[in-house]
């Protein structure tokens, strides 16, 4: 900032001083002054305007920053002069250019500060690639996985033997602005690509976080744990059937309250499932809770325990029922014609402590049937339930973590290639049921013949490293209505599904 230097000298010295450059060229050689803006102060612009050149200099480093208040002060109005030539530097010119290259420095300063705390991006892999602000504010991360699994059944069955791809995904998902989380996920295993993920959560109040968008159904315990972390090859048959489709597109505000004691989702939906548009203007609600009790026991044997219950309720015009499905995809009971109210009741219960796990649930679903009758008379609602129950044990002593990666103690293959361990062994059990029908045997009108399906399931993981997973099971299914099962005539049928998992 010498050129106040220069303008306190036309103060002192005054139109006695020599003149053999002008202030204006000085100031544009030094960058203070473009070249149009010189131009225009040479030309007297100022004076067309009603104001004298001296002014219109000094209005234009005020505009332009350069001059401050506190500068502007100690300056007087001189006579209007816009050419000088260098003057002897006086001890007060002195004082001034020290006080203002200070202030120069000061400025620069805080310039620089200001450019540090542009917050500065790493990137890496950590359970997926990423890209993350040092502040943690903003965060983006790509990922996928992408599953093959295997069935062979008994001679004579209906189903054929295969090999299916039952994943192909790809996600990605971060914040912005810190309290913005959001997530993009869709599947490529069809013959064309399915949007899954879809959704914007607001997570300024942990208490009440607010999502948009399609996302799970805050229903089934097992369907909303993602099918990385099954304790089996497939889900149970109850989920299965009636949790599908299991995403729709609603709002939903959900959180933690008390610490985690307690757990809750309230939502609006379509009722219509995923990648649907709703077909009527009533929508379907959805109530979650799931209690904690000895969460902050954490040397409880108990402190690992949860338990919790769901509801959904909607109407929906004539559309089709739900139908049972097995864990391996054989249709024992087809779909129904339904109108009118839909509602769904749930419950869980799972605990975990070390190594093993141990989860319940149980579903009940009734679906009315309005005007389906000849006549249009109403017929009997659909009704089904059904649950399971069952447990983990995890062979190699790693602890069980829900909806979490087991991360085994001694890897298979790491990262190099090379060979710590055998990696992690899982054995895994469950007994299920789930019974379809029409209030079947009550002699009302429109009942159906009830069909049952139970299963009982032997299952053993293979956790190679956190990110592969290979899985074999053994499936003894009962079909209570043997012209409905996979070998018709048979009530029983024995299954050896498989399946072969790796995420990125």
């Amino acid at each position: 900032m010498v050129f106040i230097f220069l303008l306190i000298a036309v103060l002192w010295g005054g139109p006695a001083i020599a003149q053999e450059k002008s202030l204006v060229d000085i100031l544009q050689a030094k960058g203070v002054l473009s070249k149009k803006e010189a131009q225009q102060l040479r030309k007297g612009t100022a004076a067309k305007t009603g104001g004298s050149d001296q002014q219109a200099l000094i209005n234009l480093l005020r505009k332009k920053g350069v001059l401050e208040e506190g500068d502007l002060a100690q300056l007087q109005a001189p006579p209007a002069i816009v050419a000088v030539a260098p003057a002897p530097a006086t001890p007060e010119v002195t004082h001034w250019l020290s006080h203002l290259e200070s202030k120069q420095l000061e400025t620069q300063a805080r310039v620089e500060a200001v450019e540090n705390k542009k917050p500065a991006f790493t990137a890496g892999y950590e359970d997926g690639f990423f890209v993350r602000s040092a502040d943690g504010n903003f965060s983006l991360r790509v990922g996928g996985r992408v599953a093959m699994n295997t069935l062979y059944q008994q001679e004579d069955t209906t189903q054929n033997d295969s090999f299916t791809m039952d994943r192909v995904r790809l996600y990605t998902e971060g914040f912005l602005y810190k309290y913005f989380q959001y997530k993009v996920e869709a599947e490529f295993a069809t013959s064309s690509s399915i949007l899954r993920d879809a959704y914007l959560n607001v997570t300024y109040f942990p208490q009440a976080d607010v999502q948009v968008g399609q996302y799970k159904v805050p229903f089934s315990y097992e369907e909303l744990l993602s099918k990385r972390y099954t304790d089996l090859v497939e889900r149970s048959a109850v989920i299965l059937s009636t949790v599908n489709p299991s995403r729709d597109i609603g709002l939903m505000v959900h959180g933690r309250v008390v610490g985690g004691f307690l757990n809750y989702q309230l939502a609006v939906l379509n009722g219509s499932g995923q990648n649907t548009a709703d077909n009527n203007s009533a929508k379907d609600l959805a109530a979650r809770f799931v209690l904690t009790p000895f969460v902050f026991q954490k040397d409880s044997l108990l402190s690992g325990l949860n338990f919790g219950g769901a509801v959904t309720y909607g109407h929906e015009p004539k559309s089709k029922s739900i139908f049972g499905t097995s864990p391996t995809g054989y249709q024992f009971f087809k779909a129904v014609d339904v109108r009118g109210d839909r509602m769904r009741v749930g419950g869980h219960l799972a605990w975990f402590s070390g190594p093993y796990s141990l989860t319940g649930e149980y579903i009940y679903t009734s679906e009315q049937r309005q005007k389906q009758g000849k006549n249009q008379v109403d017929l009997s609602d659909f009704v089904t339930q059904g649950g399971y129950i069952g447990g983990t044990w995890l062979l190699s002593g790693e602890n069980k973590i829900f909806n979490k990666p087991n991360r085994p103690l001694l890897i298979f293959l790491d990262p190099t290639g090379k060979m710590a361990g055998w990696g992690s062994w899982e054995l895994a059990a469950r007994y299920e049921t789930f019974s379809l029908d029409n209030a079947g045997g009550s002699g009302e009108p429109g009942a159906l013949k009830r069909n049952t399906f139970q299963a009982a399931r032997l299952g053993l993981n293979w956790y190679l490293n956190p990110w592969t997973r290979v899985s074999l099971e053994y499936l003894y299914s009962l079909y209570d209505d043997a012209k409905r099962s996979p070998i018709p005539g048979h009530h029983a049928v024995n299954s050896i599904l498989s399946r072969v998992q790796v995420e990125f």
